[in-house]
C-alpha cells in the first residue's frame, strides 16, 4: 500500500493578519490549533509520525478554520495584512509553497487529513502481517484480523472521500494562477481518489481470500480442483480487474498532470534549442502566447511507479483467475491456458530474473517461508514469487490436460472476451464538511464562488439596502 510523506504547515498567526471586534478569542484558538497540527506533523528526526494524532489535530482545527472562512466572507473578520500560509509539499519533492488565501489553506488542510487517513490504514495493515498463513492463530483471532482489514479498507474509502471533496468542491473555487503543490492540482487530487480506492479494493480481495489462504498449507492455490468454500474465481477475477483499472486511472491522471506541467521559468525549450527551422520558431512563439497553466512541481515519481506496478500486478492476477474460472467452471481448457499464459508474461515483466525464470521458487510450508522472508525484509518479493509459482502450477496442469484429453485451441489474448474494468466492491465514502465553530449561520454565508482569494467581492455580492430600486 502507498504511504504518503505528509505535507507540513508552517507557523501562521491569525491575530497578526486579521482583525475583528467580535472573535478575538476564536482567532487566537485558530492560531493555537494550527500550531498543534504543525507540531504533530513535524516529528523529530527518526521518530515515527502518529497518523491518528494528525487526524485528531486536523479534525479539531477544521471547524475553527471554517468559522474564520465564513467570517471573512461576511466581513465580521477583515484582513489587516494579506493572509498567507506556508506549506511544504507532500508530492512535490518537499518544495515549500506560500499559499495566499483561506481557500488554499482549506484545500491543503483537507489534503493533509486524507493522506493521514490513508497512512493510518496502511500502518494498520502492516501491523497485521500475513496472518492468514499463521497456522498458530485460532479462528477468533483470524476473524478479528479480518475485521481490521475491513476497517482499514473503510478508512481508505474515507480518505478517497476527502480527496474527492478537495478535487470537486474546493479546488474549483481556487482560481488564482500562482505556484501550488502538485497534490493541489485537480488531476493529481483525482488520481489520489483512484489510488485510495484501488488500495481499498486490494484489501477487500485479501479479506475475501483469507479463509481459503488459512487452509492452504503448501501453495497459495492447491491446484485443480479448487477446494470447497474457495471464493468464486470469476468474482476474484472481476475484483482484480477493477482494482487494476483504478490503478491505471490513477497513473493516467498523474501522467496528464505531468504533460500539462510547464518547464520551470528560464528553462530552455529542448525542441526550440535543437532546431532553427522557422516552423519550430513559430510553434514556440504560439506556445508562449497561450495562457500559462497553474505552475506546480512534477509529482514524486514513486506515485507513478507504484500505480503502474500495482496495475500490472492485479491485471496479471485477474488473468490467473479468469484462466482458472474458464478451466474449472466452463471446462474451456484452451481459454484457461490463454489467460494463464498472459498472467505468466505479465508477472515475469515485474519480477526479478531469478524468480521469473523459476530459479528461486519458494520451498517448504508457506508460514516458514513468510517468517524467513520477513526476517530478510523481502516479504513483498516472496509473495510475488508464490503467485508466480501458483500460475506456473496451474499452467502446467492445464497444458498436460489439454495435450492429452481436451485438445482445445489456445486462442490469442486479443480474441478473449471479458469485462476489462471488472466489478467494484466498495464505493467512495462522501466527506461531510465540518460545521463552523463560530461566525455567521451557514444560511447567511455567501457561496465561495462569489469571492476571490480571502473573500473579496465580485460583481455579484450580497444584496444591499435599496437594491433594485432604480429610477
Amino acid at each position: 500500500m502507498y504511504t504518503y510523506t505528509l505535507p507540513l504547515p508552517y507557523a501562521v498567526s491569525f491575530t497578526d493578519h486579521l482583525q475583528t471586534s467580535t472573535f478575538h478569542a476564536e482567532l487566537t484558538l485558530a492560531t493555537q490549533l494550527r500550531a498543534t497540527v504543525e507540531q504533530t506533523v513535524r516529528s523529530p528526526q527518526g521518530v515515527h509520525i502518529e497518523n491518528i494524532r494528525v487526524i485528531q489535530a486536523v479534525t479539531e482545527y477544521l471547524p475553527v478554520l471554517a468559522g474564520v472562512y465564513n467570517s471573512l466572507l461576511m466581513d465580521t473578520v477583515v484582513e489587516r495584512h494579506e493572509l498567507v500560509f506556508p506549506w511544504r509539499s507532500a508530492l512535490g519533492h518537499n518544495a515549500k509553497y506560500t499559499l495566499r488565501g483561506i481557500v488554499p489553506e482549506l484545500c491543503a488542510m483537507h489534503m493533509l487529513l486524507g493522506m493521514a487517513l490513508a497512512n493510518e490504514a496502511a500502518a494498520a495493515v502492516e501491523a497485521l502481517g500475513l496472518y492468514e498463513l499463521d497456522t498458530a492463530l485460532d479462528t477468533a483471532t483470524r476473524r478479528q484480523n479480518d475485521e481490521r482489514l475491513k476497517v482499514a479498507a473503510d478508512q481508505l474509502c474515507r480518505a478517497a472521500g476527502v480527496f474527492d471533496y478537495v478535487a470537486t468542491e474546493l479546488l474549483p473555487k481556487w482560481e488564482s494562477d500562482v505556484p501550488r503543490p502538485p497534490e493541489l492540482m485537480r488531476d493529481v487530487a483525482t488520481a489520489l481518489v483512484r489510488l485510495s480506492m484501488a488500495d481499498a479494493h486490494r484489501l477487500a480481495v485479501r479479506k475475501l481470500q483469507s479463509p481459503a489462504l488459512a487452509l492452504a498449507t503448501d501453495t497459495l492455490t492447491p491446484g485443480p480442483p479448487l477446494p470447497a468454500g474457495h471464493p468464486s474465481p470469476a468474482l476474484l477475477a472481476k475484483l482484480h480487474l477493477h482494482t487494476a483499472s483504478l490503478y491505471e486511472q490513477a497513473a493516467s491522471l498523474v501522467r496528464t498532470h505531468e504533460a500539462r506541467t510547464p518547464l520551470p521559468p528560464g528553462a530552455p525549450d529542448a525542441e526550440a534549442s535543437t532546431s532553427r527551422q522557422p516552423v519550430h520558431k513559430l510553434k514556440t512563439t504560439l506556445q508562449h502566447m497561450r495562457p500559462a497553466p497553474t505552475r506546480a512541481h512534477k509529482v514524486d515519481a514513486s506515485v507513478l511507479r507504484y500505480a503502474a506496478h500495482e496495475a500490472q500486478w492485479h491485471r496479471a492476477l485477474a488473468h490467473k483467475w479468469l484462466g482458472i474460472d474458464a478451466g474449472e467452471q466452463s471446462k474451456q481448457t484452451g481459454v484457461g491456458l490463454a489467460h494463464l499464459q498472459a498472467a505468466r508474461e505479465q508477472l515475469h515483466a515485474i519480477l526479478p530474473k531469478g524468480i521469473a525464470s523459476g530459479e528461486s521458487k519458494p520451498r517448504g510450508p508457506l508460514w516458514e517461508q513468510r517468517r524467513a522472508a520477513k526476517f530478510h525484509g523481502d516479504l513483498g518479493l516472496w509473495w510475488m514469487s508464490v503467485e508466480a509459482a501458483s500460475v506456473a502450477r496451474w499452467l502446467d496442469v492445464y497444458r498436460r490436460l489439454n495435450d492429452t484429453v481436451s485438445f482445445q485451441r489456445v486462442p490469442p489474448l486479443a480474441e478473449l472476451q471479458y469485462a476489462s474494468e471488472g466489478r467494484a466492491a466498495l464505493v467512495v465514502k462522501p466527506f461531510e464538511p465540518p460545521t463552523p465553530r463560530f461566525g455567521p449561520a451557514s444560511g447567511d454565508v455567501l457561496d465561495a464562488s462569489q469571492c476571490v482569494g480571502l473573500g473579496e467581492r465580485t460583481g455579484s455580492s450580497r444584496p444591499y439596502a435599496g437594491a433594485g430600486a432604480y429610477y
